[in-house]
């Protein structure tokens, strides 16, 4: 969580320059700051995206003992790549969360309520991530 923020007006909105890509972003983090609100934005996330280099897949054909590496052999492997993910990946938010995450009292927006208070910070009992509890993006507080 960012140190301190003084309102969403204080978080400036990034600039991805004039061509059509870089002001797609740009409109795009925009909406964002709309929709959840520039505070909500500053709450760090880790985003995994996975794409291995061409002579990677040889490689991995050899391993695997495959004469052919087209597309089939690559969408298998990075569906079973996924496959493993997803058996796998709550150790990611068990381990990182097995610190009480916290954010300081600027940091609190209108929708943000339940939180205990201790130190200057605000932190959820029993929280593994804020991101993903009622402090994040899909919540319940929004809902209301």
């Amino acid at each position: 969580m960012p140190c301190a923020i003084d309102g969403d007006a204080s978080i400036p909105i990034a600039e991805y320059g004039s061509s059509n890509v870089g002001r797609m972003k740009t409109v795009y983090r925009r909406g964002l700051g709309l929709r959840y609100g520039r505070v909500m934005q500053a709450i760090s996330g880790v985003h995994f995206n996975y794409s291995f280099p061409e002579h990677f897949w040889p490689v991995l054909g050899d391993l695997f003992k495959r004469h052919e590496t087209g597309q089939d052999f690559r969408s298998d492997a990075y569906f079973a790549l996924l496959r493993n993910y997803r058996r796998h990946g709550w150790l990611i938010l068990y381990l990182f969360g097995n610190s009480r995450p916290s954010a300081r009292r600027s940091c609190r927006g209108a929708r943000w309520t339940g939180c205990r208070s201790s130190c200057g910070s605000l932190y959820a009992p029993h929280a593994t991530s804020l991101r993903m509890s009622d402090l994040g993006y899909r919540n319940k507080n929004q809902a209301a």
